[in-house]
């Protein structure tokens, strides 16, 4: 995944510069920090083991699901039987 798309993707979405900036921290690096409780908690590999790439990939697969939809309206592609 392309991760310049998905940041410009989040911002024609709505999405907050406060969200893509976690974002953009989150995919460039191993480690993140919270506020829990009122106290930073550093959380290591955090990037790679949880929910946020498969929920990000869905991002960038609305917008390719939109692309696809234009140009069948278009008539530029249309549909095909397998089988």
């Amino acid at each position: 995944m392309n991760w310049d798309f998905l940041l410009y993707v989040m911002k024609i979405m709505g999405f907050g510069e406060k969200w893509i900036g976690w974002i953009r921290h989150y995919i460039s690096s191993t480690s993140f920090a919270v506020l829990i409780n009122g106290s930073f908690r550093l959380l290591e590999v955090f990037a790679k083991e949880t929910l946020y790439p498969p929920l990000l990939f869905l991002l960038v697969m609305e917008v390719f699901t939109r692309m696809i939809d234009a140009a069948s309206s278009a008539g530029l592609i249309s549909a095909f039987k397998v089988g």
